[in-house]
């Protein structure tokens, strides 16, 4: 519903933009009632409409590169472009970071620079539109300003705004021609900013609660719902592995499963607060992501359990992982001063289980046995 509403408001809102800014252009060019309609009518018509469409468009992304890319080509409709790019600046590291960038209608990989005295800080700090359509240099020197990169032979810039500050430009260049640019060119570049502004505001929201969806705010492990994706992906994946004909290697199609469960985390967060609990809930998940082999995924499962899926796992080196992980806990300095132990459970493909759900029974089961017996408490520290 977020971004419906979000969606709705960058087509409605662009679209009012690009209605007034019409209605005033052909007011300006209007010689008066039933006065024939010239050509700069003509051209607002259709930088209208092409608006409007672009601003649908916009909005039906939230993929921040396709929307970079979008506006690109989509500009190149309404003014010839040789060059084109957004900027943001970064106030903390004083540094300008060019998300997209075309030169001489070539795409640049993203960069960054340090912050100094060129156009583009120029507009950022002015907090308006700026066109230069001839004599580039000229203006630079009068205005104690440095060239950045190519000298375009026109210049237009406008302003970027996330919520209400001005962070970063929109340009575009002319290389060839003085004078490719007018004020008509420059509104409709500031319309398109606007609709661009909406549009990865949008963008930046849906990462972030994706990123969230994934992330455990608290440990910056993945997520339960992540973990579930991911052995559901990996059980498929070797699924279909063990239904191809044997090969070499074949050992290694299945994969591994492991659960931890801190032994008195509850009695110790009970007894020095959450904020201690907390402390340690995001050391043991550091430890266990820290040494974990490359590839596996570390989950928190909930509470103080975690969980490990080791993909393309060979089974006789899976049997390992529980002895290693308790090994790695027990030899923790701050984990033994806290008297704070693990029980761990392992369940492997296609051993311990035919589903994911199996699977997780299993492991579920075999830590409980680990918690009963204080199996796995191994004093070895060996790297996952």
């Amino acid at each position: 519903m977020v971004y419906l509403l979000a969606a709705v408001a960058a087509v409605a809102g662009a679209a009012l933009v690009a209605a007034v800014f019409l209605a005033v252009g052909q007011r300006r060019n209007s010689a008066g009632a039933g006065a024939p309609i010239d050509r700069k009518s003509v051209r607002r018509s259709r930088e209208f409409e092409i608006l409007t469409r672009i601003g649908t468009t916009l909005s039906s992304s939230l993929d921040t590169d396709s929307l970079l890319q979008t506006i690109y080509e989509q500009l190149q409709t309404l003014m010839p472009v040789d060059s084109f790019y957004l900027a943001f600046q970064e106030r903390e590291a004083n540094r300008i970071r060019f998300v997209f960038e075309v030169e001489n209608r070539e795409r640049r990989a993203p960069r960054t620079r340090e912050r100094k005295r060129g156009v583009t800080e120029h507009v950022i700090e002015m907090g308006r539109p700026l066109l230069i359509d001839h004599d580039l240099m000229g203006y630079l020197a009068a205005n104690g300003l440095v060239l950045s990169g190519m000298p375009a032979r026109t210049w237009m810039g406008v302003p970027m705004r996330a919520q209400g500050k001005v962070e970063g430009v929109m340009s575009v260049q002319n290389d060839r021609c003085e004078y490719a640019y007018d004020t008509g060119h420059l509104h409709v570049l500031e319309v398109l900013a606007a609709q661009a502004g909406v549009a990865l505001d949008n963008a930046r929201l849906f990462a972030e609660i994706q990123q969230q969806a994934v992330t455990d705010a608290l440990t910056g492990l993945k997520t339960r719902r992540f973990f579930m994706q991911a052995l559901e992906s990996e059980w498929r994946r070797a699924q279909s592995a063990l239904t191809q004909p044997a090969r070499e290697g074949a050992g290694e199609c299945g994969f591994a499963l492991v659960l931890i469960d801190l032994d008195g985390f509850k009695r110790l967060n009970d007894h020095d607060g959450h904020l201690e609990g907390d402390r340690l809930l995001v050391h043991v998940g550091h430890l266990l992501q820290s040494s974990a082999r490359a590839g596996s995924i570390v989950a928190r499962f909930g509470g103080d359990e975690f969980t490990v899926l080791a993909p393309a796992c060979n089974p006789a080196n899976a049997q390992l992982l529980p002895e290693r992980m308790a090994a790695m806990l027990a030899a923790d300095p701050l984990l033994r001063e806290r008297s704070l132990g693990a029980s761990i459970g392992l369940a492997v493909y296609p051993g311990s289980g035919f589903s994911p759900e199996e699977l997780l029974h299993a492991a579920d089961a075999e830590m409980y046995r680990a918690k009963q017996s204080h199996h796995h408490r191994a004093r070895a520290p060996i790297a996952v």
